[in-house]
């Protein structure tokens, strides 16, 4: 089971306390519910891997290969391409454990025991089932936000940048990659790549501390 959400709502505002940490939410969020210790905030979760695409068994296969973590994690790091520069963990190293830290689109990948995990499937370790192009948080309630190798698999990219400046706190800190140079991976789906200018344009209204490659052959990084 994942960590416990336990719900409390009062006339003036909607909270849960996931991982000892209470976190704010926006009013009047229709459809949540609480199963087997996740918060879910959409009915129907992993809808995407179960459409039909140009990739629809290997979804299945991946989506299979997640029931096992350790194994998908060890598959992961051989096959995938070679890491260079910052991390998330070393990104956030100096972000109190208190804070309210959210990986966004984390899948089953834990960075940090104190970050709390959101995807729009319920995989294991996933504490909050949610869509990242609507995030169910309160404005200004996050003090930190992990988004990796994500926004590629999303038809409106732009809308989840606009989620995230509006949930993250006046000097929140971002951590987001997305690729350059990369083969066609849906996940469910791939539309598109950046370049650094164009990832800068994207992010345009944070303010930047640092943008370098991530990965081989080219994938950016911008905290």
């Amino acid at each position: 089971m994942n960590s416990e959400a336990e719900q409390n709502k009062t006339e003036d505002n909607f909270t849960l306390v996931i991982k000892q940490k209470t976190l704010f939410f926006k009013k009047n969020r229709s459809g949540f519910f609480i199963k087997n210790g996740q918060a879910h905030f959409i009915k129907n979760a992993d809808q995407g891997f179960r459409q039909g695409n140009n990739d629809t068994l290997i979804n299945q296969f991946k989506l299979a290969l997640k029931k096992y973590p350790r194994i998908f994690s060890f598959l992961y790091f051989i096959l995938g391409s070679s890491a260079v520069g910052k991390s998330p963990k070393e990104a956030i190293k100096n972000v109190d454990p208190n804070k309210i830290i959210l990986n966004l689109g984390s899948g089953i990948k834990r960075i940090r025991a104190d970050v709390i995990n959101v995807d729009f499937c319920p995989f294991d370790n996933v504490d909050i089932v949610a869509d990242i192009s609507d995030l169910p948080f309160a404005d200004n309630s996050i003090d930190a936000v992990i988004n990796e190798y994500v926004l590629e698999h999303l038809h409106n990219p732009e809308k989840v940048v606009g989620e995230m400046h509006r949930v993250m706190k006046p000097g929140a800190i971002l951590y987001l990659t997305v690729p350059f140079v990369a083969n066609f991976h849906s996940s469910p789906n791939d539309y598109y790549r950046w370049s650094k200018i164009g990832l800068k344009t994207l992010i345009k209204d944070f303010q930047e501390i640092d943008c370098g490659v991530r990965s081989g052959p080219d994938r950016k990084s911008v905290v």
